[in-house]
């Protein structure tokens, strides 16, 4: 039986990514062509969080082992705030216990995920199987000739990883730092301490290994969920939503104007409709619990095929309109869509990824893209 190899990929915490001149809001890899990426054939494995600068990864040999480069944390808490304060009067706003609360919170994040990581590294080196550990920044181009990729984090890490590989891979994903009911409640008054859902992670650091075995062994199978594909002037893009897609102004205080209609073979199976709002949101069915039910849509089987669409904050200026502001888009059906503001952004799955839309723009939105593979923690989610 063959090795199988791991490819291991850490989530970075920078907020704000450059953009890239294809159009997609991405960091490039410089490490690409010393790592020799496109060769690999390897199990992919996302880790959440980044301890390093790239030019710092840049320099290492890359048979380090991941506790090298996931830094040691320190306690907030014993920073000399009265020699501080004297120093420098700017501290003084770290003597507020609810600072102080959030600071060490963040701290202890990093200490659970960084023992996460170790407690699964250590599993990992127990399995007949190769892993290589590479910066989850590095990747930009689609991850092929691999086992399966395991991510290391939250749901936000599945949606990353998401976005590189196509219907031949599957992924784990493996929730870091589950949010703890108690202490949400401890820290309710002070501030949010709740974490990933990790709806879509199949595992915790709890039941990693085993949940990893039954892979392995072949006892676990992956389900197929669809995804958001999308066609601006008649050009797919490679990029393709899991959750969901916002189509909107860049501004947010800006009203977005467009028009839509629902389309069967092609031909028009629903009215033009012209709009006035805050947006169109298209989710998945696996995207359907998250922005789409916060705003009122419905909960889908993880397992449909089907769509979901929702205006945000329309201007109705015809009572006839508004059951046309949500509905479905049907497996085989798709919702065309015309910009008409100067400027407009198509975010995919979250603000991270994007791209840009100009007035007259056509924009095709369909469950045409490749299903993803993602093993599921409940067979209820199916």
């Amino acid at each position: 039986m063959l090795r199988k190899k791991l490819l291991v990929l850490l989530k970075p915490m920078t907020i704000y990514p450059p953009k890239l001149a294809d159009g997609f809001s991405r960091i490039r890899n410089p490490l690409r062509k010393n790592l020799g990426f496109s060769n690999l054939s390897a199990l992919g494995f996302l880790f959440g969080g980044r301890y390093e600068t790239m030019s710092q990864l840049h320099r290492r040999d890359w048979t380090f082992s991941v506790r090298n480069i996931v830094s040691t944390s320190f306690n907030f808490s014993d920073i000399p705030m009265a020699s501080l304060g004297c120093q420098y009067p700017w501290i003084d706003i770290f003597r507020e216990k609810t600072v102080l609360q959030f600071l060490n919170h963040l701290d202890s994040r990093v200490k659970v995920h960084k023992e996460a990581v170790k407690f699964c590294e250590d599993i990992l080196r127990r399995k007949s199987i190769d892993w290589v550990p590479v910066l989850r920044d590095s990747v930009s181009e689609p991850i092929c000739d691999v086992d399966m990729v395991i991510t290391i984090g939250g749901d936000g890490t599945i949606l990353h990883a998401s976005h590189f590989v196509d219907d031949t891979i599957p992924l784990l994903g493996v929730n870091s730092d589950p949010t703890q009911d108690e202490e949400v409640e401890k820290f309710n008054d002070s501030f949010d301490a709740s974490r990933s859902t990790g709806y879509l992670c199949a595992a915790t650091v709890s039941n990693f290994e085993q949940v990893l075995d039954d892979i392995l062994e072949g006892c676990k199978e992956p389900h197929e969920l669809s995804r958001v594909g999308i066609r601006v002037n008649n050009h797919i893009l490679s990029k393709c939503g899991l959750n969901d897609i916002l189509i909107s102004h860049p501004c947010p205080a800006s009203v977005s104007r467009f028009s839509f209609k629902i389309m069967a073979c092609g031909e028009p199976i629903s009215p033009m409709v012209n709009s006035r709002s805050s947006g169109l949101r298209v989710s998945s069915a696996a995207g359907s619990t998250a922005a789409m039910l916060s705003a009122g849509g419905f909960q889908m089987s993880v397992s449909s095929q089907d769509l979901q669409y929702m205006v945000r904050e329309p201007i109705l200026s015809r009572a006839s309109n508004a059951s046309l502001m949500h509905g479905f888009i049907k497996s085989g059906q798709s919702m065309h869509v015309t910009w008409y503001n100067e400027d407009g952004i198509i975010y995919i799955d979250g603000s991270h990824v994007k791209h840009s839309v100009r007035h007259g723009d056509t924009i095709e939105i369909s469950c045409k893209a490749p299903p993803l593979k993602v093993f599921l923690r409940q067979p209820s989610l199916a």
